[in-house]
């Protein structure tokens, strides 16, 4: 396949030609002359083009010749086979997992990364390409999260050689934050909990058990027998000993001197009762299973020290005093204490603080050709670090160094905000990305977060048009008490909801249809009052209640306020349903 695209590509660029003899037989080079295409050589090339595409998907790009004979068709038929390659890349799902790969695939894009792509069916065409450009972006993943952010680089600068457009810096910023979060979860990594070791009397676990006979000791290591199965081993040893009786002589005399293992497992498993009793097993325990008999000689006693030292000792004798398993390692207070698990040390040359950097560098671009993306992705870069202030303070690291890095995208947010927005639509639209945007923050501190609430109040405030200002300082009372237990301002949350009714008050005494606002804003006020918030009193809800009882009289059976009426409605239904509640028992609703 790549033999006969490089056969192709060689005939249409005019290098079959070796050049031309003259009369006097000189051989003279002449310089390669593309061969012009017309119509119909234009579609078997681009369909010889379209051929691997469906098979190779990906593929294609390992093809020397592939983007050499690609380059030789017009803008617009390019532009056809890059749409379906990237049709054909959505549907297998493959990756992009390396540079070559990359560079590859943006030779062949490249008339869908211009400004002003030729197409002959319009802007439509353009924006539905637009999303399966921006999908490619999404498509680049390594494992290696500093190969994956030395891709997403290079898929930038590729951006900034064809234009640059908003809808591509976009698409960048977006994987760029999404590969922050994998960069995160390695950076901060969650802390592994200490494993809890369940002790279970009679278990399975690995223990050494000390037998003593009638002449052998012995140390087996295996698992704890339990007492039904040492019940069964003292039997069959007592009738082995019973079978023995008759042809060992001296069995009477040695049975009176030593004490046998059954008469000990007797006494182990023996149920104890009594503290004395506990005390004193644990007390025989302790002297190696050894049982003081009160008929033994000294020669005997010393015989019986010989016999229990010749036992190898795997543990050494424990000195706590009673007890109950000596054969098992004695429990340092270190190892009482929590040990902490171990967490690999972060390796990777690319951190979050790089990541923020490179996102802070594209953003920066924007500001002048296009402040509203630039405040849109401030706003997400911002939430994202303030994100990663709240996971690493989690997690156990110092978070403090996120929280200047989401107050400088907050500025550069209101600084585009201030120079570059004029329409009044979208203006609105940015103080609703503001306001959202500082709900979601929770790492700032008092200060950081009053000034910054304080700052989008303003902006909604300054508003060109009346009903806006008064729906936006409505919204910007929630910024100024969350009642999660973060930040919490009554006063400022009661201001902004009193300056919005003396502008919706403004409203309805210009236009009778504007009564939604009242609605908006009593729907606001009992919001508060049922969260509890302590500035917001029945007073408040009684006195809106009755201040929109007096308009709607005033308007009469006017249908454009038909909705609010109906809204209004609700609201006072749920008020009355709630009467049983001391809390609202003091509202008015008549």
């Amino acid at each position: 396949m790549d033999r006969c695209l490089e056969v192709c590509a060689s005939t249409l660029r005019g290098e079959g030609n070796h050049g031309i003899l003259t009369a006097s037989g000189a051989h003279v080079n002449v310089p390669p002359t593309p061969i012009p295409l017309d119509d119909r050589a234009i579609d078997e090339l681009e369909k010889l083009l379209s051929l691997p595409l469906e098979e190779l998907a990906l593929g294609v790009l390992e093809l020397r010749h592939y983007s050499q004979l690609l380059s030789l068709l017009p803008p617009e038929n390019r532009r056809k086979l890059a749409v379906t390659l990237l049709k054909v890349l959505r549907t297998s799902g493959e990756k992009i997992s390396s540079l070559n790969t990359l560079n590859e695939l943006f030779l062949i894009i490249t008339p869908l990364l211009q400004d002003n792509p030729v197409s002959a069916s319009g802007a439509v065409a353009s924006s539905v390409d637009q999303g399966h450009v921006s999908r490619v972006f999404h498509a680049i993943f390594h494992e290696d999260t500093d190969a994956h952010f030395e891709m997403l680089q290079a898929a930038h600068r590729k951006v900034l050689q064809c234009g640059g457009r908003p809808e591509d810096t976009i698409s960048v910023v977006t994987a760029a934050l999404s590969l922050m979060n994998r960069v995160r979860d390695l950076e901060f990594p969650e802390v592994p909990l200490p494993q809890e070791k369940e002790m279970t009397g009679g278990g399975e676990e690995e223990q050494v058990v000390v037998i003593e006979d009638l002449d052998t000791k012995e140390i087996a290591k295996g698992s704890m027998i339990q007492p039904s199965a040492q019940e069964d081993e003292v039997n069959q040893r007592r009738e082995e000993q019973q079978h023995d009786k008759e042809d060992d002589l001296s069995y009477e005399d040695e049975k009176e001197d030593d004490l046998s293992y059954g008469d000990v497992a007797e006494k182990v498993h023996e149920p104890i009762e009594e503290k004395d009793q506990i005390d004193t097993l644990a007390e025989r325990l302790d002297a190696g299973i050894k049982v003081d008999q009160p008929d033994r000689t000294s020669v005997e006693e010393t015989t019986k020290k010989e016999d229990l030292s010749s036992v190898p000792q795997l543990y050494p004798s424990t000195s706590v005093a009673g007890d109950l398993f000596p054969d098992e390692p004695p429990l340092h207070e270190d190892a009482l204490t929590e040990v902490k698990p171990s967490i690999a040390p972060f390796t990777k040359q690319v951190s979050c603080r790089k990541i923020f950097a490179f996102i802070q560098g594209i953003v920066a671009s924007l500001k002048i050709q296009n402040p509203e993306t630039c405040l849109i992705l401030s706003t997400q870069a911002a939430v994202a670090a303030d994100l990663c202030s709240r996971v690493s303070e989690c997690r156990g690291d110092d978070g403090s160094m996120f929280s200047p890095i989401a107050y400088t995208f907050f500025s550069d947010a209101f600084s585009s905000y201030e120079r570059g927005l004029r329409d009044s639509i979208t203006q609105v639209n940015c103080v609703v990305n503001m306001i959202g945007s500082l709900l979601s923050c929770k790492g700032f501190n008092a200060n950081d977060y009053e000034a910054l609430s304080t700052k989008v109040t303003q902006f909604a405030a300054r508003l060109v048009k009346k009903v806006d200002q008064c729906r936006m300082v409505m919204w910007c009372s929630h910024l100024f008490y969350d009642y999660a237990g973060g930040y919490q301002n009554a006063q400022r949350a009661l201001e902004c909801l009193q300056r919005s009714l003396k502008i919706a008050d403004v409203c309805v005494s210009s236009n009778p249809i504007n009564l939604q606002l009242f609605i908006d804003i009593l729907d606001t006020y009992l919001y508060h009052f049922e969260k509890k918030n302590p500035l917001i009193t029945d007073k408040f809800i009684s006195g809106l209640i009755a201040l929109i009882n007096e308009h709607i009289s005033n308007v009469g059976g006017n249908p454009l306020v038909s909705d609010a009426k109906a809204h209004f409605s609700l609201i006072v239904k749920y008020i009355g349903e709630k009467k049983n509640d001391p809390h609202f028992s003091p509202v008015i609703c008549n």
